[in-house]
């Protein structure tokens, strides 16, 4: 978990539960990264979801509640400019929230793995740096997005068209 500049990590040898001790009172968001195979399925604290909102860290709170899995699919792809393969950054979204984002080889090709099963928005841009992703105005005025279903062990392919973003 981490808030700003604080961080707060735990660990046991078990691998089924942990303790992070001394937390000190504040408002975290929450990131973990499952090993290689696995995806965040949930993340819970007294039933409510903490992925999107985070949690305000207090004394005597309820368990944690963290679920990984790995029937994730995998979600593939291949970027044209001008009716030819070309490099591009990939940014994959599942409802108005960032998923993953990557970059494409040289060819045009990206391959994501281990991505949750459900519905998502994929966008393939020629500048990273000049896209407002945290902006679902500028999104939705500027992005043209692919949609794409991934099922649980399943592979999906998707066909991009590179967008430049405005400067």
């Amino acid at each position: 978990m981490w808030a700003g500049t604080q961080a707060a990590l735990g660990h046991n040898d078990s691998g089924e539960s942990f303790t992070i001790p001394n937390v000190i009172p504040h408002l975290y968001h929450f990131s973990f990264a499952p090993p290689k195979g696995f995806y965040l399925k949930s993340a819970t604290l007294a039933g409510r979801d903490i992925i999107s909102t985070g949690l305000t860290a207090a004394a005597g709170m309820p368990p944690l509640e963290v679920t990984i899995s790995d029937d994730g699919g995998a979600l593939e792809g291949d970027v044209t400019a001008d009716d030819a393969p070309t490099s591009a950054w990939i940014y994959l979204e599942r409802d108005g929230q960032p998923v993953r984002n990557g970059e494409t080889d040289a060819k045009g090709h990206f391959l994501f793995d281990s991505v949750p099963p459900g519905d998502y928005q994929v966008y393939a841009w020629d500048d990273n740096a000049r896209v407002e992703y945290s902006n679902p105005t500028w999104m939705e005025r500027y992005g043209k997005a692919a949609a794409v279903s991934v099922a649980p062990n399943q592979s999906a392919h998707v066909q991009l068209t590179r967008q430049i973003a405005p400067e």
